[in-house]
């Protein structure tokens, strides 16, 4: 029986996946001041330095657990659970191989890393040496846990996921808290975290197994099956290579033609506004699976999640939006200082309507992805790069700070437009269809909201912030709800509403 998807699904599981992201951020801040206080800034900086050691092993991975995630859902969504055996093991096997091998690279270099390499005082290189050649029985276990974790995605069954990976964050955040307190070291610390990281891997093969029995029925690997993800997932590896170098662009040449403190007021407000993407990602995360499984049977279906996703996810961005743009001086005034906060909240307030784009360009790149196009985002992201540097260098030199903010804007508006066109050409979208879709009007909200950005920080008062916020959230929803949604999507918002209150009034 293939697997049913639609809107309501969706929903729900981009709700839980936002939910898997901010449970875990939430323990972090409630535990880390407790456990930079009793490590200390420098061993909790090695510890950092580690984690990130480890973490770069994943490029080892070569888009094995995405690949292996488009195909699985393909097979179930043609109704071809059969299929999985094949594909799931070959994907655990091969990612067995390789974790294991980087693991051994990582503690064979583990000397020369804590010695040499990486800048760690003499009397800490022993701890740190015993803390990377322990990490390198993470790293198999790091590899393999995607490939399982995606074969519950491909089934759409993110309440499986959260059930596993808060716990999971939360263990791991814990093992931290504990190993502190208890004096372990970096060596205890991560027996504690290879300890949570094999947990959760564990929870994740007894929930696929129990989830699809073939697997348990059929213990199957092949060579094809290697070629085809790799040929697959390669294009994933490559972005992963070439998307760091894109992003950071912009701050190394802020570093090379303005002050260091200039990279500070530049980073820390770009960091804020990516914040911004959990909520993306958590639809991107359900789409993708979604858009695999659909591309093999229900087209239709295909084409209405990917139109009505792009209102839906402006109708949610455009608040947020707004509210950071009105009170950007006051949140890093309270966060970092004034003075900071008069050279970062403009910058932001910059930032942000590139970051409204950042929130609709991953939908389309999720539809090329599912659709079997990796190398069209790929391909873009290369092609940008000597055109975003040149971009950069332009208005860094013309406008300084709010140069390198207008680069990223144009970069995001032109990604999101790119990847737009493209999906809806390969989905076979036309232009009758958009314009039913009210894609055009969405275009004109997107603009409207450009202009309240404008007008909410210009009040001279908290009081007055607050009130142009809430004016601008109200007009903008009632724009929203007449140009941009249609009767299809005004009904679904109502039945969600009606639902949701009904279960609290219930409850209640």
């Amino acid at each position: 029986m293939a697997l049913k998807i639609d809107r309501r699904l969706v929903l729900r599981n981009t709700l839980l996946n936002a939910l898997g992201s901010l449970a875990p951020m939430a323990i972090t801040l409630a535990t880390l001041p407790r456990v930079l206080t009793i490590l200390g800034p420098e061993r909790y900086g090695i510890l950092s330095l580690v984690l990130v050691v480890v973490g770069y092993f994943s490029v080892l991975d070569l888009g094995f657990a995405q690949a292996m995630t488009k195909f699985a859902a393909e097979s179930l969504g043609r109704g071809r659970e059969e299929e999985l055996p094949e594909t799931v093991w070959t994907a655990v096997a091969f990612q067995s191989v390789l974790g294991s091998l980087g693991g051994f690279v990582l503690a064979a270099a583990a000397p020369a890393l804590a010695s040499r390499w990486l800048t760690i005082p003499a009397g800490m290189q022993t701890e740190t040496r015993a803390a990377l050649e322990l990490m390198g029985l993470m790293v198999p276990v790091m590899m393999i846990s995607p490939c399982l974790s995606g074969v519950l995605e491909a089934a759409q069954r993110f309440d499986i996921i959260l059930a596993v990976s808060v716990p999971a964050g939360a263990a791991s955040t814990i093992a931290m808290y504990a190993g502190a307190v208890l004096g372990w070291g970096l060596p205890g610390i991560m027996v504690l975290l290879i300890a949570a990281r094999a947990l959760m891997t564990a929870a994740y093969f007894v929930a696929a197994l129990r989830l699809f029995p073939v697997l348990r029925r059929s213990l199957v690997a092949s060579w094809g099956a290697v070629v085809k993800l790799l040929r697959y997932g390669s294009w994933f590896a490559a972005s992963g290579i070439v998307v760091p170098v894109l992003m950071y662009t912009d701050r190394f040449l802020v570093g090379r033609y303005l002050t260091l403190a200039d990279i500070t007021y530049y980073a820390v407000p770009f960091g804020f506004m990516t914040r911004l993407l959990f909520l993306p990602q958590s639809l991107v995360r359900t789409l993708f699976p979604a858009f695999s499984a659909l591309e093999a049977g229900d087209k239709g279906l295909l084409e209405d999640l990917f139109l009505r996703s792009h209102k839906y996810m402006t109708l949610a961005g455009g608040p947020v939006v707004l509210f950071l743009t009105a009170f950007s001086f006051d949140l890093f005034a309270l966060w970092l200082g004034p003075e900071t906060a008069a050279h970062a909240a403009p910058v932001l307030r910059l930032l942000l309507f590139g970051g409204l784009f950042s929130i609709l360009g991953p939908i389309a790149a999720a539809l090329l992805q599912g659709t079997g196009r990796p190398d069209i985002v790929v391909k873009w992201y290369v092609a940008c790069l000597p055109i975003n540097a040149a971009a950069v260098w332009v208005l860094i030199k013309a406008f300084g700070l709010a140069g390198a903010a207008l680069s990223f804007d144009v970069r995001a508006v032109a990604e999101t437009v790119v990847f737009a066109v493209a999906a809806a050409r390969l989905a076979g979208i036309s232009y009758q269809t958009l314009a039913e879709h009210r894609l055009w009007q969405t275009l004109g909200v997107i603009a409207f909201l450009g202009v309240l950005m404008a007008l909410t920080h210009l009040p001279a008062t908290i009081a007055g912030r607050a009130a142009a916020c809430a004016a601008g959230t109200a007009v903008f929803f009632a724009a929203g709800w007449v140009f941009m949604l249609d009767d299809a999507d005004r009904g679904f918002i109502k039945e969600q509403l009606r639902l949701r209150i009904g279960r609290r009034l219930g409850t209640a």
